[in-house]
C-alpha cells in the first residue's frame, strides 16, 4: 500500500508506503490498516515487513478461487476511497486485473504466491492568492493589474483557471498582441525557444498561441545575445478569449561539467490592445517585477515550483533589469481588468480547478470611488468687469444664485441650489465633461464670467473649464454676470450715419476674446460701433444718445462727428427724390431694351450671368427676392425695383458667384432678414469670412448693396419672434431715405458679443461706381451720384 506522490504508479521508497506502527519502514502508518475477505481480516499482526521498496504486508493462506478482497481501517492523509486504485496479477504475472476504490472484485486466487497493490493518488487542493483582493476604481477605462498566485502543491498536475465578472463590471483588455525585449544565452548553436500561453476565460484552459503573423508558429526563437524586441500576434477571433498570458521557456539545457548552458532574459512585456501600429499606448509589465508576475521554475502548467520573489536574479543589461529564466519554467503574467464607464460594483472571480476536479474559488471585490462636487453660484452686476481679483475677493459676499440647477455631465447627476446659490452633488462617479445650468429663472439673462478664482466667459450656462479630480471631492464656485445688453449695429470700413444713433452698445470689454468683433484698440468697457479702416467714421445729423453711460470710442478709426447739422438731412431727402424719379425713368424706357424679370418671385441660379454695367428691371409685381446666386465677371450691375403701390421689397440671402457685384435700386421700403436665420458666426470671422454656397451659409449674408428711397427694416427669424439667433451680415452699401429700423434682436447673451446688422463694406463698390460716373457709361444713372453738400467746421 502506498501513495503515489510522483504520479510514477509505484512505490519510491518509505517515504510513500502505508503499514501499521508494526513496521518501521513505513512513514504513513494506521493499526486499523488491513484487507478483508468476507468480512475477516487477512493479513495477521505479523504479517507486515520491510524490503527496498519500504513496507509490504503478506496474508494468511486463502481459499482458492474468485474473492472480493476489501481495503479497510483509517486511511492515511487525504486519501480515501474515491482516489485509491488497484492492480492485481499471480505468479507469474497472469490474472491480471485493476481497478479503482476500495474494493478488488473478482480477484481469482490461485495456489502460490498473488500480488496484490493498493495505492492512492493523494490531492492537495491548489492554493490561490490574488493581488489585490480589491479595487477601487474612479473613472471608465481605467487598467487594473491583478497577480494570479495559483499553485498546485502536487508535482505534474495541471490547473484550469477560468474567470468571470459581474455583468456590467467592465472587461478583461483586449489583447491582440504581445510585444517583449529579451536576449538569450546558446549551448552548442542552440538558442533558447519561449511560447505564449493564454488561459481561456471560458474554460480556464492554458492554450498555446499560434503566431497570427507568422503564420500560426508557435516557437519563438530568442536568437540574440544583446536585447531584441520579439513579437507575437493573437488571432483576432481570440482577442477578447484570455485572461492572461504565460511566456515558457521550453528548451533549458544545462551542462554541469562546463556549467554552462541556455538561458533567457526577459525584460517588459507590452499587451497591445490593437494593430501596435495603431496602438500607442500598450499595458507594459516589467517581467522582473515579482509584484504581478508568477515565476514557475518546474511545471509550468501547474505553479508547483513557484520561484520565490527573493531568490530572482534580476540582471541590468543596458539600463534595463531583466528576469534571468535558468531553470525552464514559465513567468505568468497578471489579469489586466479595465473598468466600465458606469458606477457599478461586483467581483472578478477565478474557480480554480485541479485534474481531478477540485475546485478552489477566490474573488478580487472591485468597487467604484465616487466624489462630491459643490460649490457656490454667484450673481455679478451688470457691466461689471470681471478680472480674477473680482472673482476672489467678491464671491463669498456676493448675493446667491437660487434656483437654478447644476448637472454634472455626462453623470447627470444634479442638485438645486439652496437660498444662498449652495449646491452639493454627491456620489459623481468618474470624469464629468462639464457643469451646465439649467432652471434659472429668466430675465435677467446670465453668463458665467468666473469659474473658482479665475475670469473665465463662456457663451451659454455650461462650463468645462472644470479640472477632474476625481475621486478627490471637488468645489467649483460659478460667478454669472448678469447680461442686459441690447442690439445693435455695426459696420466696418465704411461709414455710419443716422439722424439719430440711439442704441445700446454692450457695457462690458471683450471677455476672453470669444467674439471675433472684439474691437482691436486696448478695452476701454465698450465695443466699437465701426471697425477697419482709418476711413470709417460715425456721425450723426444730431447727437448719439444712449450709447453706454459713457461713450468711450465709436470707431476704430477714432474718428466720430456728431451734430453736422440739418443741412445735410435736408440735402439728403431731396438726392432720395431724385433717386427715385430715375428709378420711374427707367422702368419706363422702352428704348434701350433693358431686360425684366417676370413671374411672382425673382431668383437667378448659379449659371445666371449679369454683364458689367447692365440693369436689368424688376417686374413691378415681384416683392420677394430671396435665396439668389448670381454671377457678374467684373465691377456692378443693377437691378432696378419699381413702386409697387405700398408693397415692400422681400430679401434674405444673396450670393455672389463671380468678381463683381450687384447694386439694388429700390423704389419701395425694403425688408431684410425675415426669412433666414443667418449666422452667430461658430469659427468664421464676420469681418474677413467669404460665403459659399447655401442659405444658410455663414457669412456675408447679401452680397450686394441696397439703395431705398424708403423705409429699411432689418427683421427677426420668423417675422413673428421676438428674437433671432444670428446676425445679418450685408457687403455692400445700405442707404435709405427713410429709417433704418432694427427689429431684429439676438437676445440679451448674443447681443453682447455680436450685432443685430453688419456692414462690411466692400470696396468694389466705390472704385466700380466712381469709373461709372467718371465715364458716364450709363447715362441713365447720372442721378445716382450727385450728391452735394459742404458743412463749416465750428470751431
Amino acid at each position: 500500500m502506498f501513495s503515489d506522490y510522483n504520479k510514477d504508479n509505484q512505490p519510491n521508497g518509505s517515504g510513500e508506503t502505508w503499514s501499521t506502527s508494526t513496521s518501521a519502514c513505513a512513514v504513513y502508518k494506521s493499526d486499523t490498516l488491513n484487507n478483508t475477505i468476507g468480512g475477516s481480516n487477512i493479513i495477521p499482526g505479523t504479517g507486515w515487513s520491510c524490503d527496498g521498496s519500504g513496507a509490504y504486508s503478506v496474508s494468511n493462506d486463502i481459499v482458492t478461487g474468485l474473492k472480493d478482497v476489501t481495503l479497510v481501517g483509517a486511511l492515511p492523509g487525504s486519501v480515501n476511497c474515491g482516489n485509491v486504485k488497484w492492480s492485481y496479477s499471480t505468479s507469474p504475472g497472469s490474472n491480471g486485473k485493476s481497478g479503482s476504490g476500495c474494493v478488488a472484485a473478482g480477484l481469482n486466487i490461485t495456489t502460490g504466491a498473488n500480488y496484490l497493490w493498493w495505492w492512492a493518488v493523494p490531492n492537495t487542493p491548489p492554493t490561490v492568492t490574488l493581488s489585490p483582493t480589491t479595487i477601487n476604481y474612479s473613472a471608465g477605462g481605467e487598467v487594473h493589474a491583478v497577480k494570479v498566485g495559483i499553485t498546485d502543491p502536487n508535482p505534474n498536475g495541471t490547473l484550469k483557471i477560468p474567470s468571470t465578472l459581474t455583468a456590467g463590471l467592465g472587461a478583461t483588455r483586449q489583447t491582440v498582441a504581445i510585444e517583449f525585449l529579451a536576449y538569450g544565452n546558446q549551448y552548442n548553436g542552440q538558442w533558447p525557444i519561449v511560447r505564449i500561453y493564454g488561459w481561456r476565460k471560458d474554460t480556464g484552459v492554458r492554450v498555446l498561441i499560434a503566431d497570427a503573423w507568422r503564420a500560426g508558429a508557435t516557437d519563438i526563437l530568442i536568437d540574440s545575445a544583446t536585447p531584441k524586441w520579439f513579437y507575437v500576434g493573437v488571432p483576432w477571433t481570440d482577442a477578447n478569449a484570455y485572461s492572461h498570458f504565460d511566456l515558457e521557456f521550453i528548451n533549458d539545457i544545462w551542462d554541469p561539467v562546463t556549467r554552462t548552458g541556455t538561458d533567457v532574459f526577459v525584460d517588459n512585456v507590452s499587451f497591445f490592445q490593437d494593430d501596435p501600429v495603431w496602438d500607442w499606448y500598450p499595458y507594459v509589465v516589467q517581467a522582473e517585477d515579482a509584484n504581478w508576475v508568477q515565476y514557475d521554475r518546474g511545471d509550468p502548467d501547474d505553479g508547483y515550483d513557484v520561484l520565490p520573489s527573493i531568490s530572482w536574479p534580476i540582471v541590468p543589461n543596458s539600463g534595463n533589469n531583466y528576469i534571468m529564466m535558468a531553470w525552464g519554467g514559465a513567468l505568468r503574467f497578471p489579469v489586466l481588468w479595465t473598468s466600465p464607464s458606469t458606477s457599478t460594483s461586483g467581483n472578478m472571480t477565478f474557480n480554480v480547478s485541479d485534474e481531478y476536479g477540485t475546485v478552489v474559488s477566490k474573488s478580487v471585490s472591485i468597487n467604484p470611488r465616487t466624489r462630491n462636487i459643490s460649490g457656490k453660484l454667484w450673481t455679478i452686476p451688470s457691466g461689471t468687469v470681471v478680472d480674477n481679483a473680482y472673482c476672489t475677493n467678491n464671491r463669498a459676499s456676493a448675493p446667491g444664485l437660487s434656483p437654478a440647477r447644476v448637472t454634472a455631465n455626462y453623470t447627470g447627476l444634479f442638485d438645486d441650489t439652496d437660498g444662498g446659490g449652495l449646491y452639493n452633488i454627491p456620489n459623481v462617479f468618474g470624469y464629468i465633461d462639464n457643469l451646465s445650468l439649467s432652471n434659472v429663472t429668466s430675465p435677467p439673462v446670465y453668463r458665467i464670467a468666473c469659474v473658482n478664482d479665475e475670469a473665465w466667459t463662456e457663451t451659454g450656462l455650461t462650463t468645462s473649464h472644470i479640472a477632474n479630480t476625481s475621486p478627490t471631492n471637488q468645489t467649483i464656485n460659478i460667478g454669472l454676470r448678469i447680461i442686459d445688453a441690447k442690439k445693435w449695429i455695426a459696420g466696418m470700413g465704411s461709414d455710419i450715419y443716422a439722424k439719430n444713433i440711439a442704441m445700446y452698445l454692450p457695457s462690458i470689454s471683450c471677455p476672453n476674446s470669444q467674439t471675433y468683433l472684439c474691437p482691436s484698440f486696448p478695452p476701454s468697457g465698450y465695443y466699437a460701433l465701426n471697425y477697419g479702416a482709418a476711413s470709417s467714421t460715425v456721425f450723426t445729423g444730431t447727437a448719439a444718445n444712449s450709447i453706454g453711460p459713457v461713450i468711450q470710442r465709436l470707431s476704430e478709426s477714432g474718428i466720430t462727428a456728431t451734430k453736422i447739422g440739418d443741412k445735410f438731412a435736408s440735402k439728403n431727402k431731396e438726392y432720395f427724390k431724385t433717386v427715385s424719379q430715375m428709378i420711374k425713368d427707367i422702368t419706363a424706357d422702352t428704348t434701350n431694351g433693358y431686360p425684366r424679370v417676370t413671374g411672382a418671385y425673382l431668383y437667378y441660379s448659379n449659371n445666371t450671368t449679369l454683364q458689367p454695367n447692365s440693369i436689368t428691371i424688376m417686374s413691378p409685381a415681384h416683392s420677394i427676392y430671396t435665396y439668389s446666386a448670381y454671377n457678374v465677371p467684373s465691377g456692378v450691375a443693377f437691378l432696378i425695383v419699381p413702386k409697387y403701390g405700398n408693397e415692400p421689397l422681400y430679401i434674405n440671402n444673396i450670393i455672389a458667384r463671380g468678381a463683381g457685384r450687384l447694386v439694388v435700386l429700390a423704389d419701395r421700403d425694403v425688408i431684410i432678414g425675415n426669412s433666414i436665420p443667418a449666422s452667430n458666426t461658430g469659427s468664421c470671422d464676420p469681418k474677413t469670412c467669404v460665403s459659399t454656397s447655401s442659405p444658410t451659409a455663414p457669412i456675408p449674408s447679401i452680397q450686394a448693396s441696397i439703395i431705398s428711397t424708403g423705409k429699411i427694416t432689418i427683421e427677426n427669424y420668423p417675422i413673428t419672434a421676438t428674437s433671432s439667433p444670428g446676425m445679418i451680415v450685408v457687403e455692400g452699401t445700405l442707404a435709405g431715405a427713410g429709417d433704418l429700423t432694427v427689429k431684429r434682436d439676438l437676445g440679451s447673451s448674443s447681443n453682447e458679443f455680436r450685432p443685430a446688422l453688419f456692414i462690411r463694406y466692400n470696396p468694389l463698390y466705390m472704385t466700380a461706381l466712381n469709373k461709372i460716373a467718371v465715364e458716364n457709361s450709363i447715362p441713365a444713372l447720372n442721378d445716382l451720384f450727385t450728391f452735394d453738400f459742404s458743412q463749416e467746421e465750428k470751431k
